[in-house]
């Protein structure tokens, strides 16, 4: 992300490196807060011990992650100066990856196979665009 000091910058990397190994979000349930909550000040190492006391924690919420719940987790704390919101689709309150392309956010890598055309045909919105846009002009 764009505006964001080196130390914000490693507090959200380390974030995201303290739930690596956890399972894939197939449910797309995005419960950041409670997550939040429960990866902050909970040794799950010490919970993992005792059988009764892991299943009673994992019975708390959903330590499941998607991939961009994952994101969204590590920047929660500037969320609103990142624009990272979540959106009704299909019944579920999600983030889509798409609104991570906003003038908050830097494009570091871009697939050949993304192209401005393709981005507007799958309906990615203007400023995502113009993003993807300016890269490829930058990279040439």
């Amino acid at each position: 992300p764009k505006n964001v000091s080196e130390e914000e910058r490693k507090g959200a990397c380390k974030k995201a490196k303290s739930v690596v190994g956890e399972q894939y979000d197939v449910n797309f349930e995005f419960d950041i807060e409670e997550e939040l909550q429960h990866y902050t000040g909970t040794d799950k190492k010490s919970a993992k011990r005792d059988l009764f006391e892991s299943l009673r924690y994992i019975k708390k919420f959903d330590h499941a992650f998607s991939c961009t719940e994952l994101v969204s987790y590590a920047w929660w704390h500037k969320r609103e100066d990142l624009r990272i919101f979540r959106k009704r689709r299909r019944g579920r309150s999600i983030i889509l990856a798409d609104d991570f392309l906003n003038g908050s956010w830097e494009i570091k890598w871009l697939s050949k196979s993304v192209t401005p055309d393709m981005a507007l045909k799958y309906g990615l919105h203007e400023e995502g665009v113009s993003m993807i846009k300016e890269y490829l002009a930058n990279t040439k």
